[in-house]
């Protein structure tokens, strides 16, 4: 167990190496209850965030649509004349 890495020096770190520390501190770590709460918080909202990025591509996709239809209704409107 050593001292804690500068945020700097943390910040550096590849996810493997951030892993790899992690998983030789946690064997010499006690954790209660919420250790294992926050993990399911963590999962919810990486859920969350993979839902919401699909229903905003949904919207550029609906927005794209509605524009191009609008275009042809102006040009429509515009080729029939008074």
């Amino acid at each position: 167990m050593g001292t804690s890495p500068s945020i700097r020096d943390l910040r550096a770190l590849s996810d493997e190496e951030l892993i790899s520390r992690h998983d030789a501190e946690a064997k010499q770590t006690v954790v209660g209850t919420q250790y294992y709460l926050d993990e399911l918080h963590r999962r919810q909202q990486e859920w969350h965030t993979a839902v919401m990025v699909k229903y905003t591509k949904y919207i550029l996709w609906l927005t794209i649509i509605v524009g191009f239809l609008t275009a042809v209704n102006v040009w429509l409107v515009a080729c029939s004349g008074p």
